[in-house]
């Protein structure tokens, strides 16, 4: 992994659908954006913060999700990420993530990523 500074940011804004809604994973008449569709456009945020430091055969994967669901998102808006870097030790990095609409803030909190050897990672999977 290339060297990565602290405070380094990342900021996207992501279009929501209904396939994005809490009742698409079966919370039926729940009409918003699911949790996990906001920390899976977090973890994309992280992920393209990260992608331009790796080498060649470098990727990254998720490790630790600790957000807030501070507020409802309507199915259709336009949601507002940011990552920062703010912990980096060897291949771990830990981001501040926030999600927001219309300046409130939506969900927040930290996520890990590690930066990972694809070919080691492949030769892993599946074994205990």
């Amino acid at each position: 992994m290339k060297p990565i500074k602290l405070g380094t940011t990342k900021s996207l804004r992501l279009q929501t659908d209904a396939q994005d809604s809490a009742a698409a994973i079966g919370n039926t008449g729940v009409d918003v954006v699911s949790t996990i569709s906001i920390i899976s456009m977090l973890e994309e945020c992280c992920h393209q913060l990260l992608k331009d430091h790796f080498e060649v055969g470098e990727a990254s994967v998720g490790t630790i999700v600790n957000v807030v669901h501070r507020s409802p998102l309507p199915l259709g808006s336009d949601l507002d990420v940011v990552a920062e870097v703010k912990y980096v030790k060897s291949r771990k990095i830990e981001f501040f993530v926030s999600g927001q609409f219309r300046g409130d803030v939506i969900m927040d909190g930290i996520h890990e990523r590690v930066v990972i050897d694809l070919e080691q990672f492949r030769q892993g999977v599946g074994k205990p």
